[in-house]
């Protein structure tokens, strides 16, 4: 029977209660609950704006089925307020007349899928973005090192995070990556790791090969060639035995083909494979719509929707099931007597006006009631249980469909059963690999803590760091590397940890091993201190230190990681001796690594040293040391030496109060403040502080300090001091560093 369609009037929640309060069949209702005052004031608000709506839907019930724009405009509002099972119960009524558009029900699919979304988030409490990954790929976070963290298959293109996880290069395409392990952010996109595609292709070469015709598969089924994928994909079967990924895109080539049931066969596998994988769900949705199954389309559609896919491809597909079943459904529905069809009186719109009027929802315990329910295994869904044919109404169907949501959301799926295929597919042979693959190329040694670069190339961290003070490039493709990468953490390939597990069974049996590499710590001998040769240095008196030659950037590196934050500072000698026997042990106070890998130390000398032995060790100087004391001083020479102590002191504190301020300046900010003299400085092992800090500041050369570093009379450093302040006061250099130039 032919009807008239006209313009969709947008009504809202507000419209639509203004629609009850200019009614009378709705104004005792309506008044029991706001009063008459709040009645008037929404009434002549929204009278004018929705008068038109209400004059139709008054009008239109002496006409039957030969005007259901009306009716179908008070369905969409049903669904602007999210009463779904109302909207689509009126629909189906109108379905009698005939089958409508598709494009009439956006209003309540976008409710539907609202309405979903709506029972599952009172039921989540909130995730992290790397666990709502897991959950749209449907894997538990327990899946093997051995596979990609994304797909939970072999590596096609493996790329290493910052965070040591390797995933398929496809799997994280992003310009900045997160990683869905751990959650931590990889600023760029790194290269193939060429040391796991070498493992991936020796130990399962059939699986990797059969990602490759995967790859090529998917390519052409993004072109159209859908016979052509088919052969690609039959002989990845064939090649690696069957995958998810595999049978879904398989399934979707098929269905392309019109070959629906065998394509519903490969989507059914799926499902099975992954209960929770978001695009596993809407394949099988697509082939169960093909074939005429609107009923476990939509249900399908659903669950993708619950579990992450996206909701405006979703849409389409689901307005087409939902038109479907309302066609079916219309057939089977009572025949609505529009002439006599009150409104208030039918039992969903009467929940729709309690859910306006009152704020509460028809469906207000209908989560609680699911989530009594939800410990039900998926297997025993209520869905399954009851046939089709005893779903007499949508509405019934709508109700099924949020309990199997709630049931696949409460299945947890064994992590036995959920990795089976991982574990059974990616088993490592021992006979396969040889000691030889896991070796550094920088030491030749079995990989000790192994890290990859940006560049896709593995060493051990103590080899990379070891590299990072000479140079910012790979050693062996010399691709530049950021300086920042020496400055972050890193972290161990969790890939290679595990092979190095399966390998050699343990930690301890892998460091057992003849060919295991050289580490610091090993040749490390506490008896020698590290020596920078550069300057001389004074007990108790700070030595600021710009740290840029490879070496020695080494050599501090060790020094902070070794805990003991000491070593020798030492001028240089003439050849044949390429340091002075003589020097002081710095202390480095703090430490701030520049971009660059350069270091700017704050360091203070500690005591004084002879050196014993030497040697060479990784570019730098090492040196077996005997520590110096001062002699102490029998009682009767004490008075004498307190006094020489006080005046030295006097003149050396009027010397420097008597610089210019600039150059005062300079030296408090360079060597600090002059220290105050101790109460038993004659007992010190290296006397009083202030007489290295006035030392530092003389004009003497590298030989004269070295030579007083030497000496353990402190006598004859207060008359050295002396003697050369009275020199100085003599002298033009004194006018120089003590009065304003003119």
């Amino acid at each position: 029977m032919p009807f008239a369609i006209h313009e969709t009037v947008e009504v809202g929640k507000i419209d639509f209660m203004a629609e009850v309060a200019t009614n009378d069949k709705f104004s005792g209702l309506y008044i029991s609950t706001y009063g008459a005052e709040q009645q008037q004031q929404l009434q002549q608000e929204h009278q004018k704006r929705d008068g038109e709506l209400l004059l139709r839907i008054q009008g239109s019930r002496g006409a039957g089925y030969d005007n259901l724009d009306a009716y179908i405009e008070y369905a969409d509002s049903l669904a602007k307020c999210g009463r779904v099972c109302e909207s689509l119960d009126l629909y189906a009524q109108c379905f009698r007349a005939g089958p409508l558009p598709s494009n009439f029900l956006w209003h309540v699919t976008s409710a539907f899928l609202e309405l979903i979304r709506l029972q599952v988030a009172d039921d989540n409490p909130v995730i992290r973005p790397e666990q709502q990954h897991h959950q749209r790929h449907g894997h538990l976070q327990s899946s093997s090192p051995l596979g990609c963290g994304v797909c939970d298959l072999v590596f096609r293109d493996p790329v290493t995070l910052l965070c040591g996880h390797t995933f398929c290069q496809g799997c994280v395409t992003k310009p900045t990556v997160v990683c869905t392990e751990c959650g931590e952010r990889t600023p760029y996109q790194p290269h193939v790791n060429v040391l796991i595609k070498s493992f991936v292709e020796k130990l399962w070469p059939s699986q990797w090969r059969a990602s490759e015709l995967l790859a090529e598969g998917k390519a052409l089924y993004r072109q159209d060639k859908f016979h052509s994928a088919l052969l690609k994909l039959n002989q990845a079967y064939y090649t690696g035995g069957e995958n998810y990924a595999l049978l879904n895109i398989r399934s979707r080539v098929l269905l392309k083909l019109g070959l629906n049931i065998n394509a519903q066969s490969d989507a059914d596998r799926v499902v099975q494979m992954k209960p929770k994988w978001s695009k596993g769900h809407f394949t099988r949705g697509m082939t169960l719509l093909s074939l005429g199954k609107y009923h476990e389309a939509l249900l399908e559609f659903s669950l993708s929707a619950v579990l992450g896919e996206n909701l405006q491809k979703l849409k389409s597909q689901i307005n087409e099931a939902l038109q479907r079943l309302l066609i079916v459904y219309s057939k089977d529905t009572e025949v609505l007597d529009l002439d006599n069809w009150n409104p208030i009186a039918h039992d969903y719109l009467q929940s729709c006006l309690n859910t306006i009027i009152n704020g509460t929802y028809a469906f207000e315990n209908t989560t609680d009631t699911l989530l009594n329910e939800s410990n039900v295994v998926l297997h025993e869904s209520t869905f399954f249980k009851k046939s089709l044919c005893e779903i007499n109404t949508i509405t019934e169907l709508i109700r099924h469909i949020l309990v199997e949501i709630m049931h696949v959301k409460h299945y947890t799926p064994s992590v036995q059963n959920n990795t089976a295929v991982a574990a059974a597919v990616l088993k490592v042979d021992k006979l396969l690999l040889e000691e030889s693959d896991f070796n550094c190329v920088l030491c030749c040694g079995i990989f000790r803590n192994p890290v990859t670069t940006l560049c896709g190339h593995t060493y051990c961290m103590d080899c990379l760091e070891h590299n990072f003070d000479y140079s910012f490039h790979c050693p062996l493709c010399l691709t530049s590397l950021p300086p920042c990468l020496a400055l972050s953490k890193k972290h161990t390939v969790k890939f290679v940890d595990e092979l190095l597990l399966s390998m050699y069974g343990s930690a301890q049996n892998c460091s057992l091993s003849p060919s295991l590499n050289w580490s610091p710590e090993m040749e490390y001998d506490s008896s020698y201190l590290p020596v920078f040769v550069c300057t001389n240095a004074f007990p108790s008196v700070s030595c600021p230190l710009h740290v840029f030659e490879p070496q020695y950037r080494l050599m501090i590196r060790r020094c902070i990681e070794s805990g003991t934050r000491k070593f020798a500072m030492i001028s240089q000698q003439r050849f044949p001796m390429r340091f002075a026997e003589y020097g002081t042990v710095l202390e480095i106070k703090d430490r701030i690594l520049m971009g660059n890998g350069c270091s700017l130390l704050s360091t203070v000398g500690t005591q004084r040293f002879r050196v014993l032995v030497r040697k060479e060790h990784d570019g730098y100087d090492m040196a077996k040391v005997q520590y110096i004391r001062d002699q102490h001083f029998s009682a009767d020479k004490l008075p004498d030496l307190n006094k020489l102590h006080n005046e030295v002191l006097q003149r050396g504190m009027t010397w420097f109060n008597g610089f210019r301020p600039e150059i005062k300046s300079e030296i408090l900010r360079t060597v600090g403040f002059p220290p105050a003299a101790e109460e038993n400085w004659e007992q010190l092992d290296d006397g009083p502080a202030w007489t290295w800090w006035l030392l530092s500041l003389l004009p003497l050369g590298q030989t004269a300090h070295t030579d007083l570093l030497a000496n353990t009379s402190i006598l004859v450093r207060l008359k050295v001091i002396n003697k050369i302040l009275s020199r100085i006061e003599q002298s033009s250099l004194s006018r120089r560093i003590t009065s304003w130039s003119p």
